[in-house]
């Protein structure tokens, strides 16, 4: 059973989860209800190192609570700490060094974009759709450079491993 109480502008519900039959508290914005307790965030994987890891973190969290312009530039912030631990001076030289491909750096300089017209242009709010997408293209980036590499590694180590037996 679902309960619902607030006003019009705002409401709020408990809510009961049909898949994994726990209750929540959601709240109604513009049409959507977001769950606001627990609040529920994507894990990032382990194996990207601070601080890109909590920059995204807090990126993944400014989704969850509907604060997407907050979002986008903490993927932004993200990316920059990333290439600055990858000792390098910006996006295209990640591309320039074959860190990332020409499609990811495509992504995440669409990233840099809307980070950009963010912080100077003041547009209208991005939509959660659009965000969602940006946020997607910071993962790629970040999972490319970090994990990949690592569970590639594990990977062809296991094969080796097993090839001896």
């Amino acid at each position: 059973m679902n309960y619902r109480w607030g006003s019009e502008d705002s409401r709020y519900g408990i809510i009961h989860c049909q898949s994994c039959d726990n209750l929540f508290i959601a709240a109604h914005f513009n049409g959507d209800w977001i769950a606001v307790y627990p609040m529920s965030t994507k894990p990032v994987a382990p194996e990207i190192p601070d601080p890109t890891k909590s920059e995204y973190n807090e990126a993944c969290l400014c989704f969850t609570i509907g604060a997407y312009r907050g979002c986008i530039v903490m993927c932004m912030t993200a990316l920059e700490s990333m290439w600055r631990a990858q000792g390098c001076s910006g996006l295209k030289d990640l591309k320039d060094k074959d860190i990332i491909s020409g499609s990811l750096y495509n992504r995440s300089n669409e990233v840099r974009y809307w980070a950009g017209a963010i912080k100077h242009e003041q547009p209208t709010a991005p939509t959660r759709e659009d965000t969602e997408e940006l946020l997607s293209y910071a993962e790629n980036v970040l999972y490319n450079v970090y994990v990949e590499p690592i569970r590639f590694e594990a990977l062809k180590k296991k094969r080796e491993e097993q090839k001896k037996k």
